[in-house]
Parts: C-alpha cells; structure tokens; sequence
C-alpha cells in the first residue's frame, strides 16, 4: 500500500473481540477480524470525516464497545472518534499533529480529554468539554522537561505527562489540579503510551529501553525492567497485558515475558522477525484475547508499506 515515512504506525487489538486495528499513514485506519487474512478500510459510511494521519494512539471505551479515540501526527485532523466501531469518525476539535489523546473514563460523559503534541516543548492541550474546544496548558509544565507527549488522564484533576527528547529535566510528571502545576516523578525520560493494567497498576516505556511501573494508580514510578530487557523501540505501544496478569515486551530479538509483575523476564516464542530495537526491530505489541494472538509491526520511512509490517504470533494465554 502506497504510504509515506512512518507509514504503519501502530496496531491495536480491541479488548474483548476479535476486532484489531492497523494504522497507514495518508490511508487511514484498516481492521480485521480473522487475525489478518483479510482487511476492511473504516471511516467508509456516509459523512464520515476522512482519516489521512500518521497514527500514534488509540483510546478504546470500554463501556462502550462501539466507541473509540484515534490521535495522530501530519495530514489532517490530529484527534478523531467514532461511536459505531469505526464505520463513521468525527474530528475531535481543531487540534493537529498530536502523539497522543486521553480521555477521562471515570466520567461518564467523557468531557477531560489531553493531546500530546508532537516534538514540541511546553505544549499540551486539555479540553474539559468532550474536545469540542481545546486550551493550551503547556506553560505550567517546567522549563526543560522536553517533548511531554505520552499522557494519561486518570480524572478531572489528576493527570499524568511523560516527557523526553532533548529536555533537561525530562520524566514522568503528575498534576493534581487539572495541569496548573506538576510535581516531576522519575528522571527517566518516556515517551510512549502508558498502559493501564488495573485500577493500582500503570506500566510506561522507557525512551532508552526498559519499563517502569506504579502501583499506586501513578503517585510513584520504580523501574522494573532495563534496555536489556525491553528494547527501546519508534513505536507507541511497547507493552501488552494478558488477562491472567502477565506482562509482555518488545525484547531486542524476543518477546520478553513476565509473571511476577516484572520482577524477572524471560524470552516468548521463537526469535523475532525483526530484531535489534530503534528503528531496525519491532515498533510495537498487542495482544489479542479472541484472536489469540500477539501482533508486532514495524515502520520505515518509505513511500510504502512493507510486505512483512505486521507479523502474528499465535498464543493462547489459557494454554498450559
């Protein structure tokens, strides 16, 4: 498929079906529900807005299996959502090239929302109307924090914002009062996605490789796993959770596995496709429960999309 650099960007499996998602850069958002055999592009129904960017995040509602968040950088709108699985989207407001969205899910309407901004200090922009309109709360984040783009919304008036590149007091920082100021949590620089296993625990990657971990629903971060362990990978989702609370990682040429919360890994499967970390191994993992299967792809910086750009791995996590 024809694309542009960064042309698959992420993919994501839907808890509890079959449904998995990949993103192509100008192309849109493709899913499929047969572990890869076949592909459907979203956003074909009538009036939908048309998705053409690089895609860095979804956010899955999970009291409403039809509704989901996508956010992405370049081309168009930088935050889109659909109510009906992806056959229609919406563009979320008027903010653009975003690495990421979050969304309050303790409310029941929706109405805190974050997007990260894309290699841009001191930015990130809030909206506490469901994204409708979006206020740039950037200057209260430190001066030298760098590119705080990974985020999560934990509520109202607690928020998380992880921050790397080339700032001088990079890491992961909390607020407690809806971004007027932040308290800085680690000096590990992140910028990926965090992954939420539970209503204590709160993994987040490491930019140089490795994981930390919280298990106090984000008050303190510890470090659970090095670069030796975790590579440092392009893409945006390094992490994947098993139901029966097993954590899964991109390794440098293995999935790397762990079944006491990170204390010890250990490799997964035979050795990857693609390996090495950076830009050369694996962007990321997902998992998917029905499909019951690991999916990792990766992305280049050319005109189209590798053949080899999502590979599967069957596993059934139940199997003994």
């Amino acid at each position: 498929m024809a694309s542009e650099c960064g042309n698959l960007g992420l993919v994501s499996a839907q808890p509890d079906t079959n449904v998995v998602i990949a993103g192509v850069a100008q192309k849109g958002l493709w899913s499929t529900t047969d572990g890869g055999t076949t592909w459907t592009h979203l956003g074909s129904g009538a009036g939908s807005a048309t998705i053409t960017n690089r895609i860095s995040a979804i956010v899955w509602d999970p009291d409403h299996p039809g509704t989901f968040w996508e956010s992405g950088i370049y081309n168009g709108g930088g935050i889109y959502k659909t109510t009906d699985n992806g056959v229609t989207f919406k563009q979320v407001g008027d903010v653009w090239h975003n690495d990421s969205v979050s969304v309050d899910l303790t409310d029941p309407n929706r109405q805190t929302m974050l997007a990260g901004a894309h290699e841009t200090e001191r930015k990130l922009w809030l909206s506490t109307n469901g994204g409708a309109m979006w206020t740039d709360i950037g200057a209260s984040l430190p001066v030298g924090s760098g590119y705080c783009t990974s985020i999560l919304v934990l509520d109202s008036k607690n928020f998380l914002v992880g921050c790397g590149g080339n700032g001088s007091v990079t890491g992961i920082y909390r607020s407690t009062n809806a971004g007027g100021s932040w308290t800085r949590l680690t000096n590990r620089s992140v910028s990926h996605q965090p992954y939420v296993a539970s209503a204590t625990d709160i993994y987040w990657s490491d930019s140089g490789g490795g994981v930390d971990k919280s298990t106090d629903h984000g008050a303190s971060f510890t470090q659970i796993a090095d670069g030796n362990v975790a590579a440092w990978t392009v893409g945006t989702t390094t992490l994947a959770h098993l139901p029966d609370g097993r954590l899964v990682v991109v390794g440098k040429d293995h999935l790397q596995i762990s079944a006491d919360a990170g204390k010890t890994w250990a490799p997964l499967g035979p050795a990857l496709p693609y390996q090495g970390g950076g830009f050369d191994g694996a962007s990321g993992v997902t998992y998917s429960v029905k499909a019951k299967a690991f999916f990792i792809w990766r992305w280049n910086c050319t005109n189209s999309v590798a053949d080899n750009a999502i590979m599967s791995l069957p596993f059934d996590y139940q199997a003994k």
